[in-house]
C-alpha cells in the first residue's frame, strides 16, 4: 500500500513538473520514508492511548527513533514487516516494563554491555545508506553519546519513576537486540551487507 501510493504521489508530482523524471526513485524513496515512519508513529501512539501510557509511546519514540538513527539496526525487507517489527518492538518495551523488575546493579550491567555493542558494532552495515570515513565515525561517536545520555537519565530515575526508567532501559535493550540480530542476519548470509569503513 506504501509502496503504490508512494508511485502515486511521485508520478503526480512528474505530471506538475514539480520533480524531473531523473529524479523519481528517489523522491518516490523519500514518500515511502515519510509514510511509514508517519504510520509507524500513529500505530505506537495508539497502542500507548489503549495501553493508558502516552508518556512510554513518546519516550520509547523519542529514543527509538533518535538513537537508531546513528546506530542503525535490523531492517526488514517490507514496510508491512519493518511497520509489525516495530509495533512488536513497542509492546515488548511496555510487557517488559510493566511485569520485570531488575536490580540496579544487574541494570548498570546490561547498559555496560550495550556500550561495547555500540564499540563493536555500530553503525551496522546498510547497503541503502553505505557510511564510509568521517561519516561513519560521527555516526558512532553519536550513537555512544545518545546511548550513555538516556542510560545516565534512565539510572537516575531508577528509584524516583521506576516504571518509566523500566522504559528507557527497555527500549534501550530492545535497540541492543536488534543491532546483534541484523548482524547475525548479515553474517548469516540472510541479509546483504556492505562493510562500513570505522
Amino acid at each position: 500500500m506504501i509502496d503504490r501510493f508512494s508511485k502515486w504521489v511521485t508520478a503526480f508530482l512528474i505530471r506538475e513538473r514539480s520533480i524531473s523524471e531523473e529524479n523519481a526513485e528517489i523522491y518516490q524513496y523519500g514518500v515511502e520514508i515519510t509514510l511509514s515512519s508517519i504510520f509507524n508513529i500513529v500505530l505506537i501512539m495508539l497502542v500507548s492511548i489503549f495501553a493508558k501510557s502516552i508518556l512510554s509511546g513518546m519516550i520509547f519514540l523519542i529514543l527509538f527513533i533518535t538513537l537508531r538513527q546513528f546506530s542503525g539496526g535490523y531492517h526488514a525487507t517490507t514496510y508491512f514487516r519493518c511497520n509489525i517489527i516495530f509495533l512488536l518492538t513497542y509492546i515488548f518495551v511496555l510487557l517488559m516494563s510493566r511485569y520485570v523488575v531488575i536490580s540496579f546493579w544487574a541494570n548498570s550491567v546490561f547498559v555496560l554491555l550495550g556500550i561495547i555493542v555500540l564499540l563493536l558494532f555500530a553503525p551496522v552495515p546498510n547497503v541503502h545508506k553505505p557510511l564510509t570515513g568521517d561519516a561513519c565515525k560521527k555516526h558512532k561517536r553519536n550513537a555512544i553519546i545518545i546511548y550513555v545520555l538516556f542510560s545516565l537519565i534512565e539510572l537516575l530515575l531508577f528509584e524516583v519513576v521506576s516504571y518509566y526508567s523500566r522504559v528507557l532501559f527497555f527500549t534501550l535493550m530492545a535497540i541492543m537486540m536488534l543491532i546483534i540480530f541484523e548482524i547475525f542476519m548479515q553474517r548469516s548470509g540472510l541479509h546483504e551487507s556492505t562493510e562500513n569503513s570505522c
